[in-house]
């Protein structure tokens, strides 16, 4: 599925790139499988090893510039609500969150941000707000070949075409 060299968006971990691919045995008992060697861009010295096997339900390719664009282009007008509940909006957050859906990323960041304008964010609420930013951040950086400071202006600009 991935090659040597590959950028790829590893669930919890961020965008790690695929350092080498190989047979390993972790003593599980289930015998030697084929593992990605991954390095996350942003944790110098770190490793992970994801199984070959089911690693497409805990990583993906990154999105193109072509990709991204049409994102931004489909969420242009839409908004997610604010839901005051903390815990209701909690398990909101949480399952888009492990959607890892960039569309809903995007709305999630933009509707904390709308929200931070009116009425101080709660703590819970600011730490999310910079957790969702960054993995956008992150992968448009990359992918765009901007400066992550200039990410947030880019989608700014995209959302108001």
């Amino acid at each position: 599925m991935y090659q040597k060299g590959d950028y790829i968006n590893y669930s919890g971990q961020g965008i790690c790139r695929v350092t080498d691919i190989r047979s390993m045995d972790f003593r599980t008992g289930a015998g030697a499988r084929n593992y990605y060697i991954l390095s996350p861009i942003d944790q110098e010295g770190a490793v992970f090893y994801l199984p070959e096997e089911g690693s497409a339900t805990r990583s993906r390719r990154l999105l193109t510039r072509e990709e991204i664009d049409g994102i931004l282009a489909g969420i242009r007008n839409a908004q997610m609500p604010w839901i005051a509940d903390r815990k209701q909006r909690g398990e909101h957050i949480q399952k888009i969150l492990s959607r890892r859906d960039t569309g809903e990323l995007v709305l999630l960041a933009a509707c904390l941000r709308r929200r931070q304008t009116e009425k101080a964010l709660s703590t819970a609420d600011r730490e999310t707000m910079r957790r969702v930013e960054g993995m956008i951040e992150q992968e448009f950086s990359l992918v765009l070949g901007l400066p992550v400071t200039e990410v947030g202006t880019y989608i700014h600009n995209r959302l108001s075409l």
